[in-house]
């Protein structure tokens, strides 16, 4: 379902899913080669990448039972969003990163905890 969705995604969504591909990627291969990394990994293992780190995270998230039960256009409505709210919470924890709030450690834990998941229970908006 991952896989098929991609080809009809937005030119904003391909960009927000390289930019998740290179935010999973080690930091010192994205710092030797470049953001531009993940558009020299082929479109097929582009996919597949995106298809596996996407799903890690929903099922790790939502839980695999109530994910059996979506329909497909739920399920691609929940795929698209994660990326966007997934892009949405590591800027917020890089912003939140360059603070000197004193509890600015447990506040980045509790982003990535909540993470996608938060964001769409809370019903915010994709900036």
């Amino acid at each position: 379902m991952i896989n098929l969705s991609l080809d009809a995604w937005s030119d904003n969504e391909r960009r927000l899913a390289d930019q998740f591909i290179v935010s999973f990627l080690p930091k010192s291969l994205v710092s030797r080669i470049g953001e531009t990394i993940s558009q020299k990994i082929p479109a097929n293992y582009r996919r597949h990448l995106i298809a596996a780190i996407l799903s890690s995270r929903i099922v790790y998230r939502e839980g695999s039972q109530g994910l059996a039960s979506m329909l497909d256009r739920d399920l691609e409505h929940l795929i698209r969003s994660q990326v966007v709210y997934e892009s949405q919470i590591r800027r917020m924890v890089e912003q939140l990163a360059e603070t000197d709030l004193p509890d600015k450690d447990a506040m980045i834990r509790i982003l990535d905890f909540a993470g996608a998941r938060g964001q769409r229970d809370l019903r915010m908006p994709k900036l």
